[in-house]
């Protein structure tokens, strides 16, 4: 069994299948809808010897028209959130303790820094909030478009983050903000590898949705594995970087 688009309607040009399936999913179109929708327009192409786009027109256009009688799932519950948002904010946290641990062994938890977890904490719930228009910008856009849109949020973070730096809140003990940050770091980081949210999988008809909803979230855990694995090495390298830095700083 395939839920390859492709392998669902071989008979259609690949980029008018990618188009149609691309738009459907950011309408949220549930997987086995999608599925259906590509097998009827296989079968037409089949059946009238003509192509998808002579028969069905512009296939964003005919993808509106069917996600509008579609039946949309439930979005996620912003608690959903939590996990990556505590995980995200404390690794900010960690890194800072860690470095300042190599350091005089004393963090200034300042302006900046709060509003760097700050941000690290929104973000999860803003992505979930505006996830389909920002992907769709993002499908849309052009590698430089999305890269200086990148870079300036990056910018602009780092800009907050050295402004605040005039406004010290507090100075704590490395250890005593490092530890329990990287403790939150690690169960976050368990519970995404663990999340067995549902999955929706493109299915086409007739399909076993439990064969495929359990070969997504095979793969999907072997994903986040491997990035996990590599957001460590990035975040080891920088933190070496930054220890090092200091230890060469008079």
């Amino acid at each position: 069994m395939s839920t390859n688009p492709t392998d669902i309607a071989p008979h259609v040009d690949p980029a008018w299948v990618d188009a149609f399936v691309l738009e459907l999913r950011l309408r949220d179109v549930p997987g086995d809808l999608v599925g259906d929708a590509l097998a009827q327009v296989e079968s037409h192409v089949l059946d009238a010897g003509t192509s998808a786009d002579d028969a069905f027109g512009d296939p964003r256009a005919y993808a509106a028209t069917i996600a509008e009688t579609a039946a949309r799932p439930t979005p996620d519950e912003p608690g959903a959130m939590v996990p990556p948002a505590l995980g995200g904010a404390a690794l900010v946290v960690a890194i800072t303790g860690i470095v300042a641990w190599f350091g005089d062994g004393a963090v200034d938890v300042t302006g900046g820094t709060l509003a760097v977890v700050g941000a690290m904490l929104a973000l999860p719930f803003v992505v979930q909030r505006y996830g389909t228009p920002v992907l769709r910008y993002l499908v849309e856009s052009s590698f430089w478009r999305i890269w200086l849109l990148v870079t300036a949020s990056g910018l602009l973070l780092a800009g907050v983050a050295l402004v605040g730096r005039a406004w010290q809140v507090a100075t704590v003990a490395a250890p005593a903000l490092t530890v329990p940050a990287l403790v939150v770091v690690a169960v976050a980081a368990v519970l995404g590898l663990r999340d067995a949210s549902d999955v929706d999988p493109l299915l086409p008809p007739g399909a076993d949705r439990a064969t495929a909803e359990a070969a997504i979230r095979r793969d999907t855990r072997r994903l986040r594995l491997l990035t996990s694995t590599i957001q460590v090495g990035f975040v080891a390298g920088a933190v070496g970087f930054a220890v090092l830095l200091t230890r060469l700083t008079p």
